[in-house]
């Protein structure tokens, strides 16, 4: 299992609070008492992530060994993603999603094998 501490996030202050300073986004990782803490950030999923993603969140709140507390759906998954990507800033290079993706994956301990290009065939 991976442990990892939640990253510290800047975020832009609100016109109200000051522009252009940056603030701390506490306890990215929990959605519990943020308030407007949190911002969306949109991103496009194909249907088959968005339909596996569902999926594993569901599995996920099933299986939890205990009731109650925070709920877990592909939004829970979706930060804790975005924690370990930025938890791993420092380390990540690459040119394409694929070379970020797989460089990741290589410093999770999980190598994949190189896409096959169509060249290949």
């Amino acid at each position: 299992m991976l442990h990892f501490e939640s990253p510290q996030v800047l975020i832009p202050k609100t016109p109200e609070l000051g522009s252009g300073a940056l603030r701390p986004m506490e306890n990215c990782m929990t959605p519990e008492g943020q308030g407007s803490t949190l911002r969306p950030k949109y991103v496009p999923l194909g249907g088959d992530a968005w339909t596996r993603l569902d999926e594993l969140a569901r599995e996920l709140q099933d299986a939890k060994s205990r009731r109650g507390g925070e709920r877990i759906t592909a939004n829970t998954l979706i930060r804790v993603g975005v924690a370990v990507v930025l938890s791993f800033g420092d380390s990540l290079a690459g040119d394409t999603e694929e070379d970020l993706r797989r460089g990741l994956l290589e410093l999770l301990g999980r190598p994949q094998p190189p896409a096959e290009s169509s060249a290949d065939s």
